[in-house]
C-alpha cells in the first residue's frame, strides 16, 4: 500500500520548510516540493536530500542541487487553449505528439509522472507510452486528483489521492486564469 500525504503551505515559506522537515522526520519515501521561494526552502529541500529521501522539484526552481528529478510544464494555459480547439476539431479522436523531447535520459530508470488532475486521460497514457518507448525501466503515475466521469484511457493510474466530479476546480495550487491558485481548500467554479 501507498499513502499519499498532501501539504499546502499556503504562500508560507515559514510553513512549508516546517512542512517539509516534519515530513522527513516522520520517515517519509519520497519527497515532492513545489517550493515557495528559491533561497528559503532550498536548506529544507538540501535536509531531506541528504537524509537519503528522493526528492522531486515540481514546477518551480531551487537553489539546491540535491534533487532526484526536476519536473515542470510550460505555458499550461496556452497547452489548455490548444488542446481544447484540437479535441473539438478531431471529435475527440487524435493523437498527441511530442513536440518537445525529453531533456535527460531516463533508460533504465523508473520514472513516477506527477499529475495534479486526470480527465479523459489521453495526455498522461502518451507520455507514459513516450517513456516507455525511451527505454525507462519503470513508469508509474501519481495523481492528485481523477474525474473518473471522464476518464477514458486504458492506462493504470497506481497513486490516485482523490476522485472528483467532472468540474473546474480551484485551491490547493489549481487555478482558472492565474486565480483561485493559493485557497487552501478545493473549490468547484459556477459557470
Amino acid at each position: 500500500d501507498v499513502e499519499l500525504r498532501f501539504a499546502a503551505a499556503y504562500d508560507s515559506d515559514e510553513r512549508q520548510v516546517q512542512q517539509i522537515d516534519s515530513l522527513v522526520k516522520t520517515g517519509i519515501n519520497l519527497l515532492i516540493v513545489a517550493p515557495n521561494q528559491v533561497q528559503t526552502i532550498s536548506p529544507a529541500i538540501d535536509r531531506a536530500y541528504d537524509s537519503g529521501i528522493p526528492v522531486i522539484v515540481f514546477e518551480r526552481k531551487t537553489d539546491s542541487r540535491k534533487y532526484t528529478a526536476f519536473i515542470s510544464a510550460d505555458n499550461y494555459e496556452m497547452g489548455r487553449q490548444m488542446g481544447e480547439y484540437v479535441a473539438t476539431r478531431l471529435h475527440g479522436k487524435g493523437k498527441v505528439l511530442e513536440v518537445m523531447g525529453l531533456t535527460a535520459p531516463v533508460e533504465g530508470k523508473t520514472v513516477i509522472i506527477c499529475e495534479d488532475i486526470v480527465d479523459t486521460g489521453g495526455t498522461i497514457a502518451a507520455l507514459k507510452h513516450m517513456l516507455q518507448e525511451k527505454g525507462a525501466k519503470d513508469v508509474r503515475i501519481c495523481a492528485m486528483l481523477l474525474k473518473p466521469d471522464v476518464f477514458k484511457a486504458r492506462t493504470h493510474l497506481d497513486y490516485v489521492g482523490m476522485e472528483i466530479p467532472n468540474a473546474f476546480i480551484v485551491g490547493f495550487g489549481l487555478d482558472y486564469d492565474e486565480l483561485g491558485r493559493n485557497y487552501k481548500d478545493i473549490y468547484v467554479l459556477d459557470e
